[in-house]
């Protein structure tokens, strides 16, 4: 990202801000600087703020993802979980059948 250029109207007026800073009384200048503080803490906090934000809907979009994949995932193992109890229950019931002929065969004899 480029550095900004400061226009040389602003250079000037520093050393202006200087004199006036100078000569306020003690008091005012920690009401001052308390201000600073805060203005600038208050900017901090917005562009954080915003970085946050930005970063929370990034990572929102990636958890979407993953949770459409995992309900993806979860209906092909269900569809084929489905799949094989049938063809167990299918097979069991087979096997009964079976046994319920060689049960019968055994009888005649």
């Amino acid at each position: 990202m480029p550095v900004p250029m400061i226009p040389i109207e602003t250079v000037e007026k520093i050393p202006k801000l200087y004199n006036w800073y100078s000569k306020m009384s003690p008091e005012n200048r920690i009401q001052f600087i308390y201000i600073v503080l805060l203005v600038a803490s208050w900017t901090i906090l917005y562009f954080n703020d915003s970085q946050h934000k930005a970063n929370n809907a990034a990572l929102t979009i990636g958890i979407n993802r993953v949770n459409d994949l995992r309900s993806k995932d979860q209906e092909r193992y269900t569809t084929n979980l489905e799949f094989y109890t049938n063809k167990f229950a299918d097979i069991f019931e087979r096997q009964l059948e079976q046994k319920e002929e060689i049960k019968q065969i055994k009888e005649d004899k």
